[in-house]
């Protein structure tokens, strides 16, 4: 017989045939074995059977791969959903939460969703759907707080994103819970403080307590139901009315004393403001006088006073001590006037004074302390000492000060002194005159500071060698004219020489530097020599004459440039309207100060770098640009200043926001001025700094107090963690022991019934494998293991023995031996057939089942050793 169509060779054939078949059982056997990829998908396209269907969903065949399964997938839904695609008004729950199963699509799911009634079908998509985002969508479909619990236990270690959001939501409901309850207790407290207190006695604690419950009922009022706030409200308006009536007492007792007191404090008052007088006031005519009348009024307060009440003895004794005392410095002030000509006269004497000249500072000394004790100034009043007072105090110690260090240096000015009076001798008596001359110059200019007494012993030996001196110069002049002759000459040969102008100069500038040094002859014939040797000169300097005057030139070309700056400057500073001006123009621009800093920075760098100059010009161009400079630097400065006190106004009201109660307005108010802050102008780097680091310092201290509250509540939120964390801790080791129970248990009946099938052929591994009495897992039959303990082995049966393996293996989803193929398939097709494929029964129902069928059938060693490898599967995957 020949094969049918649906087996034959190529592809293209079968795939033809398929489109032929009807017979489901052929379908899922080309579905199975053929290997074309085409033709298992249309053979899969072609089954339309929903059961069938289901089962290739559930339990998809092995090496099916993943297109297949999910091509039933979509057939299936498409059954289910119909020709339009959407869920059906009639379907029942089963149906719509098979729908929800196969669909990725999170509208049809969340129509699903919004037709179940029951939590538990969200449950199961929530845990068991493939997809993420459709787990997440039932779970939040989900609004009792019972079932989310329950869905947080079951999800944890499982889906991280329906945890998170149900833990979420249990936290807020939990927190709900705690604030609903701490608000009863709240209220119920306070109506107990509330009635209290109405009930209480007046005492000095009454209204601190009532003003308490006050900021406590404002908290909680609008929360608090109507029957329990109308209590509450009518003890505190009887408690406000008592504490209003207490208040109303006691101001009137106050203005009965009110009179007296005032009187009372008025003495002490005038006493106060008697200590508060600034003795500054005594350093002028005009604050004197004002001083005065303030004496004068207060005298007559003190008068006025008096009708009302009587001071304390102490009091009245310190009054007339204090005007007696302020009335002193009065009088001394009135004398000074008589000698402000004297004084101003020995005030510029002794401004100008030689600090060196022993006999002029001696001479102000005296006449300094002869002025000082005629204008006495009491020491109570040092501070307002007058201004030439004080002045004249000065000087007088600048003098003592000056002529005991002149006292001091005396011994070795005497020294000096000597050592010059021996040193002019030396020159003397070996006829150097011109080191004589220098020698005698500064033995002049050292007797200055001696005193006089010793100035006059060695002025009286002094005046020989001063005729001896004058004698030296009468002979000199023999010995200098055949020199300046011979300077002649040597001028006269650097006429016409050659020589470059810069060598010739300082030739030039040396003989003359020589004949300089030579010293004078007679008049007459000195003047004849000095002319010749000047025709000379002018003569040999002609051609340096010509070149210098190029460089000259040069020099004036290069001021004329510093002058066109500095005229530049000017017309830049005439164009702009400076605010600091009593009327600026208004058509002219208001300063750019950043370009009004650049501009002196850089016209300050040009001019120096416009040089040389003569010195004489130097000096010209450099005033005419200081003065333009430091008018523009002006207008800089009082910005500077506008902007500095910006800024420190900025500082101080920052300072008192470290204060504020208000944390949240001290902040935002800090954040507006680092805003003006920067919106100020420019500042000096040198201001600029240390107000910055003052300002940063209090801003600092603003927000750090706010990092303290954030740390409070970081402490408090770490705190609550920990808390958590140890409650979860404590969930997971009670977990991990029950795990850990439960693993005991069910490696105990392996090994008992291991213990069993091998008893017959090994007593002693059967009692070690028994053990010590101990806990099943529940739902084993106990009764039967130890009937099988204890009973004889039976014959066996291999093929309920295989059926059990199987079975075991199915629902641990691991492969049957190639052998029992055939026998698998069986299986689950009679599993199907008793509509036990849908996975709705619990897996540890099915696996206790299938534990008590093979407890009951006893099977040998071998099939037991199979049998538990597949529970210890599917114990491993129910983990």
């Amino acid at each position: 017989m020949s094969k049918p169509r649906w087996q034959h060779a190529k592809a293209e054939v079968r795939l033809a045939a398929v489109e032929e078949l009807d017979d489901s059982e052929i379908l899922l056997e080309i579905l199975r074995k053929d290997e074309d990829p085409a033709v298992r998908s249309r053979a899969l396209a072609r089954i339309d059977d929903a059961a069938l269907l289901d089962r290739l969903i559930d339990a998809p065949p092995v090496g099916l791969g993943d297109e297949l399964p999910r091509q039933a997938r979509t057939q299936r839904l498409r059954q289910l959903l119909g020709a339009e695609g959407s869920v059906p008004n009639d379907a029942d729950e089963a149906t719509m939460l098979r729908i929800a199963h196969l669909t990725d699509d999170e509208s049809i799911v969340e129509a699903v969703l919004a037709r179940l009634a029951d939590p538990q079908p969200r449950m199961e998509l929530a845990l068991e759907h493939p997809v993420a985002r459709v787990r997440l969508t039932a779970a939040r479909s989900i609004q009792d707080i019972e079932p989310l619990q329950s869905l947080l236990q079951q999800a944890k270690h499982r889906d991280k994103a329906v945890f998170r959001y149900c833990r979420e939501r249990v936290d807020e409901y939990l927190a709900a819970q705690r604030a609903k309850e701490e608000l009863k207790e709240n209220l119920a407290q306070l109506a107990v403080d509330a009635a209290e207190l109405r009930a209480a006695s007046d005492s000095p604690d009454y209204r601190p307590r009532f003003l308490q419950l006050q900021r406590r009922w404002a908290d909680i009022r609008e929360q608090a139901a109507p029957e329990g706030r109308e209590p509450i409200q009518a003890d505190l308006d009887a408690c406000e009315k008592r504490v209003q009536a207490r208040e109303a007492e006691q101001a009137a007792e106050q203005h009965e004393h009110a009179q007296t007191e005032e009187a009372r404090l008025a003495f002490v008052d005038l006493l106060n403001e008697l200590d508060a007088l600034d003795p500054g006031a005594l350093s002028s005519t005009e604050s004197a006088r004002e001083l005065e009348s303030k004496l004068n009024g207060i005298e007559e307060r003190w008068v006025a006073a008096l009708r009302h009440a009587r001071p304390d003895a102490d009091q009245n004794k310190a009054c007339k001590a204090q005007l007696k005392r302020w009335r002193e410095p009065l009088l001394s002030l009135r004398s000074l006037d008589s000698r402000s000509n004297e004084l101003e006269r020995f005030g510029k004497a002794a401004s100008t004074v030689d600090a060196a000249d022993f006999k002029a500072v001696q001479k102000l000394q005296r006449q300094a302390g002869k002025l000082a004790r005629a204008l006495d100034w009491p020491e109570d009043f040092e501070p307002g000492m007058p201004a030439p007072i004080r002045l004249l105090r000065e000087q007088q110690q600048q003098l003592e000060q000056q002529l005991q260090k002149l006292q001091k240096k005396e011994r070795k000015a005497l020294e000096k002194v000597e050592k010059a009076f021996e040193a002019f001798r030396t020159e003397l008596a070996t006829n150097h005159f011109r080191n004589a001359d220098r020698a005698l110059n500064r033995l002049k200019n050292l007797l200055r500071h001696l005193s006089p007494e010793r100035q006059d012993s060695f002025q009286h030996e002094l005046r020989p060698l001063l005729v001896r001196l004058q004698e030296i110069h009468d002979w000199q002049g023999f010995a200098i004219e055949p020199k300046k002759q011979e300077l002649i000459g040597q001028m006269q040969a650097l006429v016409g020489n050659g020589e470059d102008a810069d060598t010739l100069a300082a030739r030039i500038k040396a003989l003359q530097d020589e004949w300089k040094a030579l010293g004078p002859l007679s008049p007459r014939r000195d003047q004849e020599l000095w002319k010749a040797f000047r025709a000379a000169a002018d003569e040999a300097w002609a051609p340096c004459k010509e070149v210098f005057g190029q460089r000259a030139e040069a020099r004036r070309q290069v001021y004329r440039q510093r002058m066109e700056l500095v005229a530049q400057l000017r017309e830049y500073e005439a164009k702009i309207a400076w605010p600091d001006l009593e009327s600026p123009d208004p058509d002219l621009p208001a300063p750019d100060w950043k370009m009004v800093r650049k501009t002196l920075t850089t016209a300050r760098k040009a001019f120096a770098e416009l040089a040389p100059v003569d010195r004489k010009q130097e000096r010209k161009s450099r005033k005419a640009l200081d003065k333009v400079c430091t008018r523009i630097y002006g207008h800089l400065e009082k910005e500077y200043d506008r902007n500095i006190e910006a800024k420190k106004a900025l500082i101080a009201e920052a300072k008192a926001l470290v204060e504020m109660e208000d944390l949240r307005q001290a902040i935002d108010r800090a954040k507006a001025i680092q805003r003006q802050w920067k919106s100020v102008g420019l500042t000096p780097q040198r201001a600029d700094r240390p107000l910055w680091k003052e300002f940063r310092k209090t801003c600092d201290a603003i927000f750090a107090r706010l990092g303290e509250e954030r740390d409070q509540r970081h402490a408090e939120r770490r705190a609550r963690v920990e808390q958590r964390q140890a409650a979860d801790k404590d969930r997971a080791e009670k977990a991990a022991a029950r795990k850990r129970q439960v693993q005991e248990q069910w490696q105990r009946l392996l090994d008992r019934m291991q213990a069993c099938a091998v008893k017959a052929e090994d007593a002693e591994k059967a009692a070690s494998l028994w053990g010590e009495d101990g806990d099943l897992p529940k739902g084993v039959d106990a009764e039967a293991l130890e009937a099988w303990w204890n009973g004889a082995p039976p014959a066996p049966d291999e093929d309920a023995c295989r059926t059990a393996c199987i079975a075991i293996e199915v629902l641990a989803g691991m492969d049957s031996p190639p052998e029992d193929k055939q026998a698998r398939m069986a299986y689950q097709m009679q599993r199907l057939v008793e509509g036990m494929g849908s996975g709705s029964e619990d897996r540890s129902e099915r696996l206790l089942g299938q534990v008590n069928q093979v407890v009951a059938l006893r099977p040998p060693a071998q099939w037991l050793e199979r049998f538990s490898r597949g529970v210890q599967s599917v114990r491993a995957k129910t983990r």
